[in-house]
């Protein structure tokens, strides 16, 4: 969402706040007094994207998000730390082998314990 400057010019106060584009439109009132905001012009802000590097599986230069991903994803390589889903993958699995040892431990112990009666 895009942050628009706005001034009170009854008190002075000035704000930045998040709109979506749908709303930047609207009239906006100052929180202090209640007046309507007068809308900035300010300069905008640009966020870079990742600064170009080379790939260390291909030696290839990488200068994008959207093709550092695409590496990752067509070498079958994580970004540690930003994409995690793959940790989840066999989650199901992994609680179904927990289980089922589980259970054959109980039923190990409750063996033991009949025999050590018998």
């Amino acid at each position: 969402m895009p942050l628009y400057d706005y001034l009170c010019e009854k008190c002075d106060e000035r704000v930045e706040i998040f709109l979506t584009l749908a709303k930047c439109g609207e009239p906006q009132y100052c929180d202090v007094c209640d007046n309507k905001l007068k809308k900035l012009i300010s300069a905008t802000a640009i966020i870079s994207d990742i600064q170009p590097y080379k790939s260390h599986v291909t030696g290839k230069m990488i200068s994008s998000r959207s093709a550092h991903k695409a590496e990752l994803r067509e070498h079958g390589l994580v970004e540690v730390g930003n994409e995690t889903e793959y940790l989840f993958k066999n989650a199901d699995n992994v609680k179904k082998e927990r289980a089922r040892k589980d259970k054959a431990e109980r039923l190990n112990t409750i063996k033991e314990v009949v025999n050590a009666k018998l």
